[in-house]
């Protein structure tokens, strides 16, 4: 089909279409050139615009309108998002009247204000940088939150055809949307122009933010220096640029008058060559002391003795020396009096010149020397600031805090839902008053913590923590030592009071077994041939009345009233010899070793005593080993200083002997351990029980101002552990004599309350010859012996008589006849030792009950032993 030719209306010229399509074509470029250009006119209009300073109100209203200017008959909104809240807030709205205000109509309020929950799946499915079409309207452009109704109502009044959208982003962090609604179903014009500008109003919205974070930076950094207590200045080149009013008051002049002028207009002559070398200094980097002491002039004229600290900064762009002044003037006057007077008063100086700096205007650098862990972390949990102790004490760099720390990395899992639900209160509004945590170290190792943290809050808003993190263990442990002190503390108390009533009653028990004792002998010694049945009762009533006796004397060893004499000994041979007894009483199935790691093992003890202790406690090893095992000895030194943890609570510094008694036993269980040393305490059976126990061992250990720990553990077996007091090494005299019964026919003054003890001891003492006279009574014997002082070779009194103490008796007599012999009897006294009773001039102290025998030796030595008793 050929091709018509097209004529021009005005005019007789023919077109042939090939022509009219490249003019047409030509017309379209021209156009879209056109377009493009006054697009790039409009971007660089509006670049322009957004650099002035505008609000973000007038920020968000100056891109609506613009957005609206180039599709005019849209709708444009402009929202911001607040990820504390996680909701859109509409900041602006534009478009044509009717629109807008049938709009509001329809909601019955102002759009501009109106919030909507943004979902996070919303967020990511937001393309950056692209005006996309939002999907299902209205309701779908508020995120499902608007009723579908009322969508429906919107889109039909308004003619809705298509909604775009296109989100604002600040690096990671969503920040709002722009949303234009058309009337179109078809695409969008000059989209590139509304992306582009949509950009910069994100680059905006990003510059705006961080102009507000450097202002409030600026701003606590300049009220800290405003309102410092030193001076603070400025140098650069010799001019001071900058001053507080601290310098000005100190100066006495004002920091208008200070600024633009030299620093060495305001030193004394004498310091202006210093001065100026420790600021020129400062800019090449040399070395230089500081902080230093110089002399400033006032604007009157006077001197102030100044500190100078002096650190080199940027400012404004070029080096400049950041000086701190500090007065001290009353220092030097203080000094100047200190340097008159004596050395105490010196050191009150250097005492003075030793306080603390005053801290530098940063906030971090006062964080950093903080001895406690200080921290700050956003809203989801990840630390943004923890100082060098914080870093250090759970074992993290700076680096692993760049990359990346949460909260749920530095507390054990059983604990990150307490932490979650404890984060989640602060940033509901909750004051915190902190709560104890398990932290986690970067290697997995475990310690108390007690965490305090309050919410970060900008503009009203909270967005992010900052606490204090106070380590434990040291609390924890001390605690730990203070409940085991408590703990031996309440068992020495208990085993003190026990010991009081054991020793309270021994008095009386032993008048009474003395009674009996005494009794027996006399009516065994009287019967001349008896029956023999009859004969062996008497025997087992004095064997029985003697095992009563021990019986008494571990009690009275228990409370510490039966004072042993202490000889200087040496526990290596002891142990030895105590071992090889050992060695043939224990049961074969026990292996027994000595581990000796000391020869400063000298002790001031009774070497009996110290034997009953070893055999006490091989015998309980022994016990707990029925199927066999290992008892081991170890004897070491030791020295406890007041500054190390002391093993009980009634040791005191110094050195001491150790000796150990470790065995591979049964062990006990905390119950039985911590009763072990309660008199007659025992797990055996009643039929196989023996004496006081353990009992006896802590009474006599303690008795000599030492102390005994045990550590024990069901199946690991028991350690007894027992420290004495390190005596120094020397021989002790230890006489231990046996006589035949001897005999006498002396004068005998018998003094006691009890009558059937006196009677029985009269008995007795005449039966072996001695003339009796008996006294019931301290003040009845002292007018027997007062009327006729010679008449008596030897006084035998009672301890506790009721109208005065045998030792006040015996005081007595002394000064009425000086060579006097008396022997001291008694079952019990806690005021009077033997070394006491010989201070007084008592020749010899008996322990009730005694036999016949004692009482015979004990007088023939003491009658014997005193040849001059018969001069007054």
């Amino acid at each position: 089909m050929a091709k018509k030719a097209i004529r021009d209306s005005d005019s007789s010229k023919t077109i042939s279409p090939r022509g009219n399509r490249t003019k047409a074509g030509r017309t379209r470029s021209e156009e879209d050139l056109t377009q493009h250009l006054k697009g790039l006119v409009f971007l660089s209009r509006s670049a322009t615009r957004l650099l002035d300073p505008i609000s973000e109100d007038e920020l968000f209203e100056y891109a609506a309108r613009q957005l609206q200017s180039i599709v005019p008959q849209a709708l444009v909104l402009v929202t911001e998002y607040s990820p504390q809240t996680n909701q859109a807030a509409v900041r602006a709205l534009t478009g044509p009247d009717d629109k807008v205000s049938r709009l509001a109509r329809l909601l019955d309020r102002d759009a501009v204000g109106l919030t909507f929950v943004v979902p996070q799946d919303a967020q990511r499915s937001m393309v950056k940088g692209s005006l996309t079409p939002v999907d299902g309207g209205i309701h779908g452009a508020t995120f499902g939150q608007l009723p579908i109704h009322l969508c429906d109502l919107i889109e039909h009044q308004l003619s809705v055809g298509t909604i775009y959208a296109m989100p604002f982003w600040l690096g990671e962090d969503f920040m709002g949307t722009v949303a234009i609604v058309t009337d179109r179903v078809e695409g969008l014009q000059n989209q590139g122009v509304l992306e582009a500008f949509t950009n910069q109003v994100a680059l905006a919205m990003r510059r705006k933010r961080a102009e507000q974070e450097l202002r409030e930076s600026e701003q606590k950094y300049r009220s800290l220096v405003e309102n410092a207590s030193d001076g603070i200045v400025i140098v650069q080149d010799g001019i001071i640029k900058y001053a507080n009013p601290k310098v000005a008051e100190l100066h006495r002049s004002s920091v208008r008058h200070l600024v633009g002028s030299s620093i060495t207009d305001h030193v004394h002559p004498d310091e202006v060559a210093l001065v100026a070398k420790m600021c020129l200094q400062r800019v090449p980097g040399d070395s230089a002391s500081s902080p230093y002491e110089t002399v400033l002039k006032r604007s009157d004229g006077t001197s102030a003795p100044s500190e100078l600290n002096a650190a080199l900064i940027t400012y404004q762009g070029n080096l400049a020396v950041l000086v701190i002044i500090r007065d001290i003037s009353e220092r030097k006057h203080i000094e100047r009096q200190l340097r008159q007077s004596r050395d105490e008063l010196e050191l009150r100086v250097r005492e003075r010149t030793a306080e603390l700096e005053e801290s530098r205007q940063r906030y971090r650098d006062l964080v950093e020397l903080l001895p406690e862990m200080i921290f700050e972390s956003d809203v989801n949990g990840r630390f943004i600031y923890a100082n060098r102790r914080a870093l250090n004490t759970f074992g993290y760099t700076q680096e692993d805090l760049e990359k990346g720390i949460r909260h749920l990395d530095v507390v054990i899992p059983a604990e990150a839902s307490t932490v979650v639900r404890n984060a989640s209160r602060i940033l509901a509004g909750e004051v915190s008053e902190g709560q104890e945590y398990t932290g986690r170290r970067r290697d997995g190792t475990q310690f108390p913590v007690f965490i305090r943290a309050t919410a970060i809050e900008k503009e009203g808003r909270r967005v992010g923590f900052r606490g204090v993190v106070i380590d434990l263990s040291e609390s924890k442990k001390a605690e730990s030592e203070k409940l085991r002190l408590e703990e031996q503390l309440w068992q020495a108390q208990k085993m003190e009071a026990i010991g009081t009533l054991a020793g309270g009653i021994a008095h009386d028990f032993n008048n009474i077994l003395a009674t009996i004792m005494g009794n027996a002998e006399l009516a065994y010694d009287s019967l001349g041939i008896p029956d023999a049945n009859f004969k062996r009762n008497l025997e087992q009533i004095v064997r029985a009345s003697k095992r009563a006796r021990d019986l008494v004397k571990q009690v009275l060893t228990f409370s510490k009233e039966n004072k042993a004499e202490r000889n200087r000994i040496r526990l290596t041979p002891l142990l030895r010899e105590t071992h090889a007894l050992l060695l043939d009483t224990l049961p074969g199935t026990i292996r027994m070793d000595i581990d000796l790691l000391t020869e400063s093992d000298t002790i001031l003890a009774d070497p009996s005593q110290v034997q009953q202790v070893l055999i006490n406690l091989a015998t309980n090893a022994a016990d707990a080993m029925q199927e066999g095992g290992t008892l081991t000895f170890a004897l070491s030194d030791v020295t406890i200083r007041p500054t190390d943890q002391i093993p009980d609570a009634q040791l005191t510094p110094g050195r001491y002997v150790k000796l150990s008694v470790r065995d591979t036993g049964t062990g006990m269980t905390e119950t039985v351990r911590k009763r072990i040393f309660d008199p007659f305490f025992s797990t055996k059976q009643v039929s196989q029980r023996t004496g006081m126990g353990l009992a006896v061992v802590y009474g006599i250990v303690t008795g000599y101002d030492g102390a005994i720990t045990v550590e024990s553990k069901p199946g690991k077996g028991s350690a007894f552990t027992i420290f004495l007091p390190l005596a120094e090494n020397r021989n002790g005299d230890r006489i231990q004599r046996n006589a035949p019964l001897p005999r006498g026919t002396e004068h005998i003054l018998l003094v006691d309350d009890e009558p059937e003890t006196m009677a029985v001891m009269a008995h007795v003492l005449r039966g072996l010859g001695y003339s009796v006279t008996t006294a019931g009574n301290g003040s009845a014997a002292w007018e027997i012996f007062s009327r006729e002082p010679r008449d008596f070779d030897l006084i035998l009194a009672d301890q506790t008589i009721p109208d005065v103490t045998g030792i006040q008796l015996a005081k007595r007599m002394l000064r009425e006849r000086r060579n006097v012999s008396i022997i001291l009897v008694s079952g019990y006294c806690e005021a009077v030792s033997l070394e006491k009773a010989r201070t007084a001039g008592i020749k010899a102290f008996l322990m009730k009950p005694v036999t016949k025998g004692e009482v015979a030796e004990t007088i023939r030595k003491v009658l014997d032993g005193n040849p001059g008793n018969g001069v007054p």
